[in-house]
């Protein structure tokens, strides 16, 4: 079963997209943003030995309550800390 989007009044008919249609357009958006992160980090020197790790769709459990993040990048550059980027498309 196919749940439309909801558009609000005055706007064009013609737009009205499938769950499944709407999905599809997340995901390629999720897949640009990957792509993209992984070309800007690809020439950089400093993170030839420790290169990020670039995660789509991971799920985080928050307090019993599991999140999904579209995009994490996470890096480890010769310290004992780690940095987590976030990312979240919206389309």
């Amino acid at each position: 079963m196919k749940a439309l989007v909801r558009i609000p009044q005055g706007h064009t008919k013609n737009f009205r997209l499938t769950m499944s249609q709407s999905n599809i357009k997340g995901r390629q958006l999720e897949e640009a943003l990957r792509l993209i992160e992984e070309a800007s980090f690809k020439d950089d020197s400093r993170l030839r030995a420790s290169p990020p790790a670039i995660k789509t769709r991971e799920i985080f459990n928050v307090s019993g309550v599991h999140h999904e993040v579209d995009l994490t990048v996470r890096f480890l550059l010769g310290t004992h800390y780690e940095t987590l980027h976030i990312f979240e498309c919206k389309n």
